[in-house]
Parts: structure tokens; sequence; C-alpha cells
């Protein structure tokens, strides 16, 4: 029951395809999914949005979301003492219907 830190931060990303990527994305997303039957919500947070965007705010919510991402790092680093909870912080931007779907 002790919290050992072997990396300050950790951070992956989606930019560059990889298998190993990927699967980790795929394991935190299980982390997830399971976080919300075990934990109450005063202990993890899950949010959803439906947005309907077009092309060019599309990509403006891509950078809304990395700035997130730059903003979540700075915040880590701020903070390299916290040895008390390990959390797992998902955002997904995920396509589910429109005119290009595949």
């Amino acid at each position: 029951n002790k919290l050992v830190i072997n990396e300050d931060f950790i951070e992956t990303t989606n930019e560059i395809p990889d298998t190993k990527i990927s699967h980790f994305h795929k394991q935190a997303l299980e982390v997830a999914k399971k976080g919300i039957d075990k934990f109450p919500v005063d202990r993890r947070y899950a949010g959803t949005y439906l947005l309907s965007v077009d092309e060019s705010s599309e990509a403006e919510l891509r950078l809304l979301i990395k700035k997130f991402h730059n903003e979540l790092r700075d915040f880590v680093e701020a903070h390299p003492g916290g040895n008390e909870h390990l959390v797992q912080v998902n955002l997904n931007m995920t396509p589910i219907g429109g005119v290009s779907n595949d």
C-alpha cells in the first residue's frame, strides 16, 4: 500500500502511430471504465461532450485539447512531491458520425 514513484511524469502521444502506445491507450480506457463502477464520484471524474463541429472548428478543438495537455504537464512539474495518490487522466476525441466518418 505504498506508492513508489519511478518516473515523475510519463507522457504518451497520439501523433505517432505505434502499437505499444495504442495498446497502452486501450488499457487506460479499461482502467477508466472499471473506475466508474469502483469509485464514488468524489474520487473520480467522468465527463463526456458530444460536439457538432466543422473542419475549422475541429482543428480549433484539437488545439484546445493540446493546450490543456500542456497545462496538465505544467501542473505535474509544479507539484513534484505528490506521492499520496496515483491517478490516471484520460481525454479522448473520437469521431462518431458525420459526413466524412469512415
